[in-house]
């Protein structure tokens, strides 16, 4: 739909775009659940033993935005699906499953926009002549 000479450069800013914003809205949803949670329950941590949460966010969850965003939507969906069972498997053998299962849920939603996201863009930049 969209062509031109510069049509790869606003399709890779559009991506870039989409990315940091799902960055954004990741560390917003975990951070309102969390106080969502903190409100509701009792906590007896005060997130010293819980840097896992943050660490497990910046280096495994975002840098899987760029590279779903960036490579073809099958290596994407491979590490998506490989990061979930990681995380099952941690959430099951580790000591805060209901942290990682809010890590679960927060990634599966934004991993989702992203993939809404990338549909969208790959379909106004498509080489198809428009039939109508």
């Amino acid at each position: 739909m969209l062509h031109g000479k510069n049509s790869g450069v606003v399709k890779f800013s559009l991506k870039l775009f989409m990315v940091l914003f799902c960055c954004f809205l990741l560390g917003v949803i975990h951070d309102s659940a969390v106080g969502l949670y903190k409100s509701l329950y009792f906590v007896r941590s005060r997130g010293v033993g819980l840097v896992f949460v943050k660490v497990y966010l910046l280096f495994i969850v975002m840098p899987s935005f760029f590279i779903l965003m960036l490579t073809s939507l099958r290596v994407g969906l491979i590490l998506v699906a490989g990061i979930i069972c990681f995380f099952v498997y941690d959430g099951i053998a580790g000591d805060y499953p209901m942290r990682t299962l809010l890590i679960i849920i927060c990634s599966v939603f934004t991993w989702g926009i992203l993939l809404v996201g990338r549909w969208q863009i790959d379909k106004k930049f498509s080489k198809k002549m428009d039939v109508e």
